[in-house]
């Protein structure tokens, strides 16, 4: 997305109000799995966005490419990793916050649909501070 574009998404979501039914999502990847982007900021390298899972479905095997803050606002996250030992299955519920990424996995929901915050930023470029 171009610096226009996101632009143009954030003057559409200045008066954005979390109302799940009324989102317009976006389809995505997998079946069962949609967005919203609420911002996008190309030279700050950040963005933020919904994503819904209805009940069971799941995402493909992935890495963040940032740092990702996540708030489950609705049902449970449900993410699976691969470590030495085997898969590792992280439950996170309604109120759950994390903080991090690097690792390869898959997100899904549990029993009922989840929809949950993200917030992505890429580490700050050599010289710069982060406020």
């Amino acid at each position: 997305m171009d610096n226009a574009a996101a632009a143009s998404t954030m003057a559409s979501l200045g008066n954005f109000k979390y109302e799940p039914d009324n989102i317009r999502w976006e389809k995505f990847i997998t079946d069962g799995c949609f967005y919203k982007m609420l911002s996008v900021d190309v030279d700050a390298g950040q963005a933020d966005m919904l994503v819904k899972f209805e009940a069971g479905s799941e995402c493909l095997h992935h890495r963040h490419a940032a740092i990702v803050s996540t708030l489950v606002l609705q049902g449970e996250l449900r993410v699976r990793e691969q470590t030495a030992q085997g898969e590792v299955v992280k439950t996170k519920p309604a109120g759950s916050y994390s903080y991090g990424g690097g690792e390869v996995h898959i997100e899904g929901a549990g029993d009922e649909t989840a929809i949950i915050y993200f917030d992505m930023r890429t580490e700050s470029k050599e010289g710069e501070t982060e406020a």
